[in-house]
């Protein structure tokens, strides 16, 4: 069965089945028990430890996901979910999946606007340079050339630095969501 990518972007769309994702995305193709993966996810939500929870806060995830979530994504395809059992995992194919969503925390800029704004300001010093505003005029055209070469090659390793580190789901001990 192929992932669509509708189906991708259902899954994605609630906030527990991303961490549910992230969770067993870390493990592979690896079973877990609903249990365990109630337990993590209960902590994402309530923001605590997962030994702070109480069995009220464990038991409420873990009947949501028995009833509603998990089964949703075994029937897309998402992971293999055994009821019987209470144990679930990443298909093969799931599990290869690098699923990356653009989190953006509330005082940061999205990638796409810092860009056009870089570029803006790129242009705003070679139009200077070449125009011969002081101080702009000192140094050569190839210097400005460098310069910008380098911001942009700087904001590309930071960007790439960013998202394979940070955004990605699976990565890390706690979703990326949480921390912004």
């Amino acid at each position: 069965m192929t992932l669509s990518k509708d189906d991708i972007l259902e899954v994605m769309s609630n906030s527990r089945r991303r961490f549910v994702f992230h969770y067993l995305r870390q493990r592979g193709t690896e079973p877990t028990s609903v249990r365990q993966l109630s337990e993590h996810v209960a902590a994402w939500e309530l923001e605590k430890d997962v030994t702070e929870l109480a069995s009220e806060d464990r038991r409420r995830v873990q009947t949501a996901l028995h009833q509603f979530h998990l089964p949703k994504m075994d029937d897309l395809g998402f992971v293999d979910y055994d009821a019987r059992r209470g144990e679930v995992k990443l298909t093969e194919e799931t599990a290869q999946l690098d699923i990356y969503l653009d989190i953006v925390p509330g005082i940061d800029v999205p990638w796409g606007l810092y860009y056009l704004g870089l570029t803006g300001v790129n242009v705003c010093v070679l139009t200077l340079a070449m125009v011969g505003v002081y101080p702009f005029s000192l140094a050569s055209g190839l210097s400005w050339a460098l310069f910008v070469v380098l911001t942009f090659g700087v904001s590309a390793l930071a960007h790439a630095y960013i998202n394979l580190n940070q955004h990605r789901y699976g990565i890390g001990d706690r979703p990326a969501e949480l921390d912004s």
